[in-house]
């Protein structure tokens, strides 16, 4: 039976026996096939590693902040979503937002699951709310709600300049192959400089021009740095004076026959005169100067065309996005690694 279902929202972080219950949640769910094919979460351990990613050591967490809602059937968990917190930008400014993720609710109670939709839209009303992985189902409710989104994802793969004999060998299979492609020559600003930390340049000073901007700020780079399974690296261009000219997080592993893919999950330019794709390029011209895990063979990223066209994007990935309604008229910086899915 489905009555007596009641939403819970959980604000502050939340307590080891409620991460322990959640995460037991998440795997049963897993396991029972609801997510579809994921390929992993089917231990709780896992679930519980990736919630504390998401919220023990978030910086943005307060005792105010609302990072999962729950739907409960006689005292046990049927339905859960988590939240996410960040800051985004807007002239400086801090937009407080939340990244949906982890929607999942038992079949037979699915018929409460607009309780848990009209929440996060209520909390909508004064923070940002970004939904990068939406499911078939969600995107047919976040289209039907008139959410925004922006879409056409641009996956690149480019080989990373060969250090010795072997590794040319590599580049030129790889090439070959069509796994990847030569980077394109990438003219830089004059002095120009790379750095392999997040503490070695300085955050420059936001544009005041009306766009909201995901965030770039070193708490936020220094805690994606932290995440993720596999190792990370910051690689980063600064001016002559220090200030930022763009970064990027990239994490890497091996792959077939002994590849070292790296893969941009975060990263964006930062004053306009450098672009993610120019920074990368660049990065796999001279991967020695720019940081590059030792191995490095080939080098990822994804960037998006722009807003979503209806129809048109059906078939790409999609960022949702829905700002307060009194900030809903301002333009809007996109970006491929916009999603829990690529952060974590």
């Amino acid at each position: 039976m489905s009555s007596g279902v009641t939403l819970e929202a959980h604000t502050g972080q939340p307590t080891p026996v409620e991460l322990d219950e959640w995460a037991e949640y998440l795997a049963s769910a897993v396991r029972r096939g609801f997510f579809g094919d994921l390929g992993v979460g089917e231990s709780a351990d896992d679930w519980t590693a990736l919630m504390r990613q998401w919220w023990a050591t978030n910086p943005y967490v307060d005792d105010t902040t609302t990072v999962a809602l729950l739907l409960r059937s006689d005292g046990r968990v049927v339905g859960f979503h988590g939240l996410i917190p960040v800051e985004y930008s807007l002239n400086g400014d801090p937009l407080p937002t939340l990244m949906a993720t982890t929607f999942v609710v038992d079949p037979e109670f699915r018929g409460h699951s607009m309780k848990v939709f009209r929440r996060v839209a209520k909390l909508g009303a004064r923070n940002q709310i970004v939904d990068g992985s939406a499911t078939e189902d969600m995107r047919a409710v976040l289209d039907a709600a008139g959410w925004s989104f922006a879409a056409g994802e641009v996956s690149r793969s480019v080989v990373v300049q060969p250090r010795g004999l072997v590794a040319r060998l590599r580049s030129i299979a790889l090439i070959a192959a069509r796994w990847a492609v030569r980077p394109d020559a990438v003219s830089l600003p004059p002095g120009t400089r790379w750095v392999t930390g997040p503490g070695h340049d300085d955050d420059t000073q936001a544009a005041a021009d009306d766009v909201v901007r995901p965030p770039t700020e070193r708490r936020f780079v220094e805690w994606i740095m932290s995440n993720g399974a596999h190792p990370r690296v910051y690689v980063g261009l600064a001016d002559a004076q220090g200030g930022r000219l763009g970064h990027a997080v990239l994490e890497y592993r091996m792959r077939s026959l002994g590849t070292c893919v790296v893969r941009a999950v975060d990263g964006a330019g930062t004053d306009g005169s450098v672009s993610l794709s120019d920074l990368l390029m660049a990065a796999a011209a001279n991967p020695v100067a720019a940081g590059l895990p030792a191995g490095a063979a080939v080098l990822r990223w994804s960037e998006l065309d722009g807003p979503g066209e209806g129809a048109a994007a059906d078939d790409t990935r999609r960022i949702y996005y829905r700002l307060p309604a009194a900030l809903d008229d301002r333009p809007r910086e996109a970006r491929a690694t916009e999603s829990d899915d690529v952060w974590f």
